[in-house]
């Protein structure tokens, strides 16, 4: 029951959270389509100016045209085109007015070149513009979407907690042999629901969080090649093994108590097939100090005595993001950038947990990955 109590309690905040990014990106969108009209109007103009300085360049070169073909026709013998213009000066002139004419023509040509030039660079520089405008609001809309159906589905999870809430109170409310008949009945469908509700709330957790990634465009910085990140005063001495391996263990010295694939805890979400899969490893240590497996983005902290418990979610390079969960004590905030070994947190047995551990969980593009070859050999683990 309090499992279910906290849920609802978190799933109230995540709801509230969730309506203001909504709100939020639904700004952002709407800043994007004005951007995007705003350079469809620059575009519609500068192919006006482009179709209309095309044409004067055309012009132009029909007055260079006909200067060169009265050039060209001009009588080869001065006497002759002095009979024809009344006199040498007359003849002079006309020549003369002939070059300055072509010159005229010829710089107003160039001139036109140059700007039909400057404008088709700048209509391809806006055409980029307007492309990448577009895609970004093809993004947004796609993450609105996401985060539309995301709360639907957050109302549904809530709805239906609060179902399990009064039917959980009704059969604690009831007496007597009516009790006894019940009770049993009851309590385990009340589990059952109990169970995948908390799973759903979860999903919708991790949902949370990488819909928060793409809105705020977190983008986590690539792996180290060798040696180990360091964060100052708090991080862990740890080296990638020989194989390559760019995670390290989130915790020094630990023993696996549960490791990765399918259980028979009941509460334990369906996967893969199988009615109960522990989609992480369970880690014990005699040092309960956290650390990040990977540099990366936090993008979910969330705190509850059900499901994870206390977690933080860290979004990494290659589209890997590790969970670290149960914690007692979280030490980073949503947004903030972590090193590889930097400490996150300390071990702890909050929410559905069957005692003091870290569940680190390990998901590529959403989906839960089995941690094991992603970490150095256990020479390496600190």
């Amino acid at each position: 029951m309090a499992d279910v109590l906290t849920a609802q309690e978190r799933l109230t905040g995540s709801l509230s959270d969730n309506g203001h990014a909504q709100s939020q990106l639904e700004a952002s969108v709407a800043g994007s389509q004005h951007r995007l009209d705003a350079l469809d109007v620059e575009l519609g103009k500068l192919d006006s100016d482009i179709q209309k300085t095309d044409g004067q360049v055309k012009s132009s070169k029909e007055q260079v045209a006909v200067i060169a073909r009265a050039l060209y026709l001009q009588p080869d013998s001065l006497l002759v085109q002095v009979a024809q213009a009344g006199g040498p000066q007359e003849a002079v002139t006309a020549t003369s007015d002939l070059l300055s004419a072509a010159d005229r023509a010829d710089s107003l040509q160039r001139k036109l070149q140059a700007d039909l030039s400057r404008l088709r660079s700048d209509r391809e520089k806006r055409q980029r513009a307007r492309d990448e405008a577009a895609r970004v609001l093809y993004e947004q809309s796609g993450v609105l979407d996401e985060l539309r159906a995301l709360l639907q589905q957050q109302q549904g999870t809530e709805e239906k907690l609060a179902g399990v809430i009064q039917r959980a109170r009704g059969a604690l409310s009831a007496t007597g042999a009516q009790a006894t008949l019940l009770g049993g009945a009851v309590a385990d469908q009340i589990r059952l629901d109990e169970r995948t509700l908390v799973a759903e709330a979860e999903r919708e957790a991790w949902s949370e969080a990488a819909i928060w990634a793409r809105v705020n465009h977190a983008v986590p910085p690539p792996p180290p090649s060798s040696g180990s990140n360091t964060a100052s005063g708090s991080a862990a001495n740890i080296q990638p093994d020989a194989r390559g391996s760019t995670f390290i263990w989130p915790e020094q010295g630990a023993s696996t108590t549960q490791g990765y694939g399918p259980t028979d805890l009941w509460f334990e979400p369906s996967f893969g097939g199988f009615a109960h899969f522990h989609t992480g490893i369970d880690l014990v240590s005699s040092d309960t100090r956290i650390f990040a497996a990977s540099g990366g983005v936090v993008t979910a902290v969330g705190h509850g005595s059900s499901g994870y418990g206390n977690y933080i979610v860290v979004a990494h390079a290659g589209g890997y993001s590790t969970l670290y969960g149960h914690l007692s004590e979280t030490m980073v905030s949503l947004g903030s950038t972590v090193n590889q070994g930097q400490q996150l947190g300390v071990e702890g047995s909050t929410g559905m947990s069957t005692g003091p551990h870290l569940h680190f969980e390990v998901r590529l593009n959403g989906n839960p990955v089995d941690s094991s070859p992603l970490l150095p050999s256990r020479g390496h683990a600190g």
